[in-house]
């Protein structure tokens, strides 16, 4: 896969396939579970980064700013092409919990339609 953050990683999310958090813990869904972590990993990072003498906090801002351009810049990368959405639906398919925000995932392949082609696993 050659951009995977735009290919596999960003798509996953937009769908609501994130990993469990402790914004799941106070009952946030989707993205929004992951802005308590990523709010105390910036507040981390900014803290560390700006300490010592000599270091601003403007500057551990402008560094993060940079960085968050550095990952919007992957964009331009050249993407797979077909191959990434087949990866796609194999997570979507293999995820844990098999509903995500309440749906119920449909690409089980071997609840429908197993690898002989029968139905597995009970009714539906």
């Amino acid at each position: 896969m050659r951009n995977p953050l735009y290919e596999l990683a960003f798509p996953l999310l937009a769908d609501g396939f994130v990993v469990h958090s402790l914004g799941k813990l106070i009952h946030l869904r989707g993205l929004y579970s992951l802005v308590p972590f990523y709010a105390v990993v910036l507040g981390a990072v900014i803290w560390l980064l700006s300490r010592g003498p000599g270091r601003r906090v403007w500057q551990t801002v402008l560094a993060c700013i940079l960085a968050a351009g550095l990952v919007a810049g992957q964009r331009a990368f050249p993407m797979t092409g077909p191959y990434a959405p087949g990866v796609r639906s194999f997570i979507m398919a293999t995820w844990e919990p098999a509903a995500v925000e309440g749906r119920l995932l449909v690409c089980d392949p071997v609840h429908q339609g197993g690898v002989d082609g029968k139905r597995s696993g009970g009714a539906r």
